[in-house]
């Protein structure tokens, strides 16, 4: 058995679902997660476990069973790091970003991040996507902007990127509405233009909405966010255009370390 350690916002999450599953997947074994880091913590933005919204098999590990497991730690260096297929009886911690680690069951994972149930809000949001070939836009700014430490080791995307990845988008689908989503719609109502068709979706959405609502789009712009991360890599299809910036952490170690973004995606 293994067991992950959940930590952080809802993307986050979902990788260090993805990552077990595709860790267990392959050494044959069981997984189960470690919760115990939801808690406040000051100075660290407040998370909550978001992952049971979704339809998926989930077990959490005993206070036993964890102690057990972290006879043998491995820590995310956000290297890719291929011995985590050879590491049963282990305990994980880190946010393990990258999709080497589930590629093999994405079919798998893309049913896991499914649920009952949109609210009335949501489905008609999903009904006017479907009724074109929508783009998503994703924008990340709280704590990207509000905590000092966050801002320095990430930082959120200035609005010339935004600006570029819709003129790019505007050449594969010009007539495409773009579905806004944020953390802050007032900054991106008063920031985001375009001679495209611009839908500011409600903040009242949930997170594991918008994330399948921006699934469901045709295309997709992404902020440096796993949150937006999800969005576009739950969308199956193989000929969607994904763009994404080319800086994902402000931190050039950190820079330098990550694979996040797909080969097949565009960064600007």
């Amino acid at each position: 058995m293994i067991i992950v350690k959940l930590q952080g916002g809802l993307g986050n999450q979902m990788f260090e679902y993805a990552f077990a599953r595709g860790v267990a997947a392959r050494l044959d074994t069981q997984c189960k997660f470690d919760v115990s880091g939801f808690k406040h913590i000051p100075g660290v933005t407040d998370r909550v476990l978001g992952l049971t919204a979704f339809s998926l098999p989930i077990e959490f590990a005993s206070k036993e069973e964890i102690d057990a497991a972290k006879k043998n730690i491995i820590k995310d260096d956000h290297l890719f790091n291929k011995k985590v297929f050879s590491s049963d009886n282990s305990y994980f911690d880190g946010y393990w970003q990258d999709e080497r680690y589930f590629a093999h069951i994405k079919d798998d994972m893309r049913s896991f991040f499914t649920f009952r149930k949109l609210s009335e809000e949501a489905s008609r949001i999903l009904s006017d996507i479907q009724s074109g070939q929508g783009i998503s836009l994703q924008i990340r700014r709280g704590d990207y902007v509000t905590n000092d430490k966050v801002a320095r080791t990430i930082g959120a995307c200035d609005i010339s990127y935004y600006e570029k990845a819709i003129k790019k988008l505007r050449g594969v689908a010009p007539q495409s509405k773009v579905f806004v989503f944020s953390d802050d719609i007032e900054w991106a109502k008063d920031n985001i233009k375009s001679d495209m068709s611009l839908v500011f979706v409600s903040a009242s959405i949930e997170a594991h909405e918008a994330i399948l609502l921006m699934a469901a789009c045709r295309h997709h712009i992404i902020s440096n966010s796993s949150f937006g991360w999800w969005g576009a890599w739950l969308d199956p299809r193989e000929d969607k255009t994904v763009i994404a910036p080319k800086q994902w952490f402000r931190d050039k170690a950190l820079e330098k370390k990550q694979s996040i973004v797909p080969s097949s995606w565009q960064r600007v």
